[in-house]
């Protein structure tokens, strides 16, 4: 372990700790504590974002941007790769952030951009890598008109650096023009190895994902999709070949309007590479492109680089692979200053989002442990033990020159002169022998052209054989593959045709349900129009009654009334009855002894007219009490009478609630199964539109397998003219 990895997980384990819910554990807590003043100080020594001054964002991607940035303390340009921690923790399965530290740290190699920093805070990781200020070749292939000749210059640097990073045990997987980089030289760098995978000891990854940029993925890793997958480093020399298309023609061999359209060409590489008639390619580059845009097992580079430098199409009289670097580039980027960006696009600065970071953990997540060890520094690495020796070597190597020369100044002058006049004579003699060898040279240099000619001649005359052998094999498999189509498309139609009948019985018998439905729902309607004519006049008479009740219940009402009157009046008679039988009793007994003692005492007149005013009065309450009791009889008659009127009507009016309450339950079912019926007839509506939309897709898919159907028709009927052609051509070849 270095000393840098410690601070790393020192730093990481204070920080994952030092939040209040985890440091309510004591132990946790006492941790921090003791070492959280220790880690700020370490912090703030070493090398952070602010040590950086921001010139321009270069770039953006998936997990962060690039920025140009100039080092506050040396001046030194660099560009800066910004990658968010939590975009890295929840995409781990894609973000292959160690392998791109760890192939620009110690690739030292001139073809792969060179990392100077690595570095972390709590949010983001950095990487500090050589400033390419010229751009991309994107930009390079929008701006110029790539020729053959710088074609074959990028291809053959792109070749090396990919040799570079399949020696150092990966592969890169995205190799596009985005990810090459142009340096102040003019020479490319690749740069972006967030996609690496380092290979296993046979030479292989498996993988479960597809990963690579659409346009220039390979075959057999679109074939993955969720299945585990087995490549090697071929899928690097396919993105190649795509590479070299796209620069002499304009656009990628595959390119289509959809996703789905391109993977669908891609797959079928084999008869979607065409060569546009418009551009002009040399034989040996449309080889190059086929011979890298071929299945895995034959592809150009599969049995190692060594195939690739042979290739004709490299062949050229400036430069060689060994000495490509050396050379001078097509174009040399023209630079203002050292922080020059104007062959980067415009990219405006993106505001921090908090969201995109680590949220506050309610229990230990370790969410900075993944990136323990990230941290780099270019000048305690292994590069410099490496220069260390090297130096030494060159210290020992000084002291053996300065012996070597002390023996030298021991021998004699004498010596020297003897030695130089036979190296005199030995010379003269090998220049004549030098003569007469480039005179033989030239001689049979002379029968070599003349033979080289005609095996060219004989070679070309096979190579074209050859290739009309090869068409007509492939014509031959093309009829057998479209004549299997058409038998595939004409049991398609078949197929398409009983169901377009099961589909138009379906939609008929739909159709006789729904007018059977459309039918009750009518008669459906019409009952609940009666019974709301019925319940409306159900309402109406039970309206009617119930004013009948309230008027019945107030002559009730005023009867009872009238029957306590009477009561209260014939109480008052009847107490003035009694007073007066009372009143008579006394007048009886004084009648009694008036009679007895007539004769003596005599009762004057007053008294007996007070008498007869009392028998008067009394027989005048006999019959008010007798007219009384007759009233109250009636009245008593009257009331019985009303009272049963009064049950009557109650009888009635309960018997026409029962009634009401029955129609409203029987228009609630006759609502409830209109509502059913209607719920089921926009189900059929629904399914009758369904099948109808059904009946019109397979009625478009029987039409457009018509149309295929014709289609490869007319192009068997043209593979068989040309096939023809081919034959007659081959004929006329075999008989010359």
């Amino acid at each position: 372990l270095s000393k840098l990895q410690l601070q790393d997980a020192l730093a990481a384990l204070v920080e994952d700790c030092n939040y209040p819910l985890l440091r309510r554990t004591k132990n946790i807590d006492n941790f921090v504590t003791r070492y959280n003043e220790a880690v700020q100080q370490l912090t703030a020594l070493r090398l952070k974002g602010s040590d950086f001054q921001l010139i321009k964002v270069i770039g953006r991607g998936a997990y962060g941007e690039v920025q140009l940035v100039r080092h506050n303390t040396s001046q030194n340009v660099y560009a800066m790769k910004l990658l968010n921690k939590n975009e890295m923790v929840r995409r781990a399965d894609s973000a292959f952030f160690w392998e791109e530290r760890d192939i620009m740290a110690h690739a030292h190699s001139e073809w792969i951009v060179r990392l100077h920093y690595a570095f972390q805070d709590t949010q983001f990781l950095y990487m500090v890598m050589e400033y390419m200020p010229g751009g991309d070749l994107v930009n390079l292939m929008t701006s110029y008109d790539v020729s053959e000749k710088w074609a074959r210059f990028y291809a053959a640097e792109l070749v090396m650096a990919l040799d570079t990073l399949h020696g150092m045990g990966y592969i890169h997987r995205d190799v596009k023009p985005d990810n090459m980089l142009i340096s102040k030289s003019g020479h490319i760098k690749l740069a972006d190895f967030g996609t690496c995978l380092r290979m296993g000891p046979n030479g292989l990854v498996k993988c479960t994902t597809a990963v690579g940029t659409p346009d220039y993925i390979s075959p057999e890793v679109l074939e993955l999709q969720g299945t585990e997958g087995v490549y090697g480093r071929e899928v690097d020399w396919w993105a190649v070949g795509i590479f070299v298309y796209e620069m002499l023609v304009g656009e990628t061999p595959f390119y289509a309007d959809s996703l789905m359209g391109t993977y669908t060409r891609i797959r079928n590489h084999a008869t979607e590479l065409n060569f546009p008639e418009d551009v002009e390619m040399s034989e040996n580059a449309k080889n190059l492109v086929c011979a890298f845009l071929s299945s895995s097992e034959k592809r150009l580079g599969k049995d190692g680089v060594e195939s690739i430098k042979q290739h004709p199409f490299f062949q050229n009289d400036e430069w060689n692979f060994e000495t490509i670097r050396k050379a001078v580039p097509p174009v040399i980027p023209e630079l203002k200053g050292d922080d020059d960006a104007s062959h980067f696009d415009d990219i405006e600065a993106k505001e921090p989002d908090p969201a995109e970071f680590f949220q506050i953990p309610k229990s230990f997540a370790g969410n900075q442990l993944p990136f323990v060890g990230f941290t780099y520094a270019n000048e305690t690495g292994p590069i410099s033990v490496i220069q260390k020796k090297i130096e030494n070597m060159s210290r020992g190597d000084a002291v053996q020159v300065r012996a070597a020369l002390n023996q030298l100044n021991q021998i004699s002058e004498s010596q020297l002169e003897d030695e130089k006049r036979e190296l005199e004579k030995e010379l003269a003699a090998y220049q004549i022998q030098v003569k007469d060898l480039a005179r033989k040279l030239d001689m049979e240099r002379e029968e070599m052209n003349i033979k080289i000619k005609m095996i060219i001649s004989l070679e070309e005359q096979l190579i074209i054989k050859a290739k009309v052998e090869e068409r007509v094999k492939e014509l031959e498999r093309q009829i057998g593959e479209l004549n299997e189509k058409c038998r595939h498309h004409a049991e398609a139609e078949e197929r398409a045709r009983k169901q377009q009948s099961e589909l138009h019985t379906k939609l008929n018998s739909q159709n006789e349900i729904a007018r059977e439905l459309n039918e009750r729902l009518q008669k459906s309607n019409e009952e609940e129009a009666m019974l709301q004519q019925q319940i409306d006049q159900l309402h109406a008479l039970n309206s009617q009654e119930r004013e009948n009740l309230r008027r019945a219940q107030q002559r009730s009402n005023e009867q009872n009334e009238k029957v306590e009157e009477l009561r209260t009046e014939l109480a008052v008679a009847r107490d003035r009855e009694m007073a007066l039988k009372c009143q008579m009793g006394k007048l009886s007994e004084l009648m009694a002894q008036q009679e007895n003692f007539s004769d003596e005492n005599r009762v004057n007149d007053e008294t007996r007219k007070n008498n007869v005013r009392l028998v008067g009065d009394l027989q005048a309450a006999h019959k008010k009490i007798e007219q009384l009791t007759s009233d109250l009889e009636q009245e008593t008659n009257r009331r019985i009478s009303t009272q049963n009127d009064l049950r009557c009507m109650n009888d009635q009016l309960s018997n026409l609630q029962t009634s009401l309450h029955y129609q409203e339950n029987e228009l609630k079912r006759a609502r409830d199964e209109k509502r059913r019926m209607e719920d089921q007839l926009q189900g059929l509506s629904s399914l009758s539109r369904l099948l109808q939309r059904q009946l019109e897709d397979v009625r478009e898919q029987f039409d457009t397998e018509s149309s295929f159907v014709n289609i490869y028709k007319t192009e068997m009927n043209a593979l068989n003219e040309e096939l023809l052609e081919k034959t007659r051509r081959l004929e006329q070849l075999e008989e010359h």
